[in-house]
């Protein structure tokens, strides 16, 4: 596995381009310009309020650690809301139709598959799309605390990888958000780290929050940037190793594999949910 400090000076960002048609998104590449091919495009939409610059770090991280292009798209630029399903497919089609004219700069194999996800109401929007609305057929799914998700009227059709929190720190409650998302996935084919993050009132600065995945929080005081949880962000994306095996495998890994991804150090913030367990 790659290191930040290691790879950094590879990593390339694009500038923050649109979609060049009618559907008026917004995105930002990530790649790691050493490596001459790439198989994986990733696809993760922006959360409520946010763009696609509030995702430098962790952009950086997975394109760092794994030999995919990452891809932030903001599905309606200048609106705070994200989880129009019609509009993050509308723009995820017209990507992926032309990925030459998207991602110029970058190498793709001619077998490149497509991972979407998103976080929060970008996360909704994207399990949205798999209702009929995608031109293509995503190979996975990561999300990050994906919200509001329901169980009744939802599912997500491929391999996941969700990241989720055991305690709700806004108007996200957990129940309907990373943990519903991992119940509505392939149980053969799933996989949920649900952060442990018990709020402090006396210190709130220990705090890990459901904007934890951004780089500066959002706009509401109860969701700030807390440097308690920086490591989240290179957690995302030691988690997206074992996640690109086993979509190369065509069988998801085994759970300590998916463990052992994580540094020691911060597995014991973390229960790991696997395939046929049931979350808490």
């Amino acid at each position: 596995m790659t290191s930040t400090a290691d790879a950094i000076s590879s990593v390339v960002p694009s500038e923050v381009l649109p979609i060049i048609s009618n559907k008026k998104g917004q995105y930002q590449y990530y790649y790691d310009s050493s490596i001459e091919t790439f198989g994986f495009v990733f696809i993760i939409a922006v959360g409520t309020g946010m763009s696609v610059t509030d995702y430098t770090t962790i952009s950086t991280d997975v394109a760092t650690t794994n030999p995919v292009v990452f891809v932030m798209l903001d599905p309606a630029p200048g609106n705070p809301v994200k989880l129009d399903g019609a509009k993050f497919a509308n723009n995820a089609n017209e990507l992926v139709s032309n990925l030459s004219k998207y991602l110029p700069n970058v190498n793709l194999a001619s077998n490149t598959t497509i991972v979407i996800g998103g976080h929060s109401a970008g996360g909704e929007g994207a399990i949205i799309s798999f209702d009929g609305l995608l031109t293509f057929q995503p190979v996975g799914f990561l999300g990050l605390d994906p919200f509001s998700v329901n169980t009744k009227t939802m599912k997500i059709p491929c391999p996941a990888v969700l990241w989720g929190f055991s305690d709700t720190t806004c108007l996200v409650t957990v129940n309907q958000a990373a943990k519903a998302a991992y119940k509505i996935s392939p149980p053969s084919a799933r996989v949920f780290f649900q952060i442990k993050n018990p709020q402090n009132v006396l210190k709130p600065s220990s705090n890990i929050t459901h904007c934890i995945f951004t780089d500066d929080g959002c706009a509401s005081p109860v969701c700030p940037a807390q440097t308690a949880g920086y490591w989240v962000r290179q957690a995302v994306a030691d988690s997206v190793v074992p996640f690109v095996e086993s979509l190369v495998s065509g069988e998801i890994l085994p759970k300590d594999e998916f463990s052992a991804a994580i540094p020691d150090n911060n597995q014991a913030n973390l229960t790991l949910y696997y395939c046929q367990e049931n979350p808490n």
